[in-house]
């Protein structure tokens, strides 16, 4: 199906697992730049490399072609 999304970007909370892991997939078999955001580091990289796997899409994030972790998105102290 093309929706037209070919070179859009996209951010997909919760992306390393569920339906946010399948919106991601779905999104770069569609042309998107997706970035994941996810709980865990090993959760984020997994899922990236398995989505670069699946979709033939290469994974840019980070250095060296692997997952950036930033830090948390919510302090949790608040």
């Amino acid at each position: 199906m093309d929706l037209g999304l070919q070179d859009k970007h996209a951010i997909v909370i919760g992306g390393s697992r569920g339906i946010g892991k399948a919106i991601a997939r779905e999104l770069a078999r569609e042309g998107v730049d997706v970035a994941i955001v996810a709980r865990t580091q090993a959760d984020l990289e997994a899922t990236a490399r398995e989505l670069s796997a699946a979709t033939n899409r290469r994974n840019r994030a980070g250095r060296g072609g692997r997952p950036a972790r930033v830090g948390p998105a919510v302090d949790q102290d608040v």
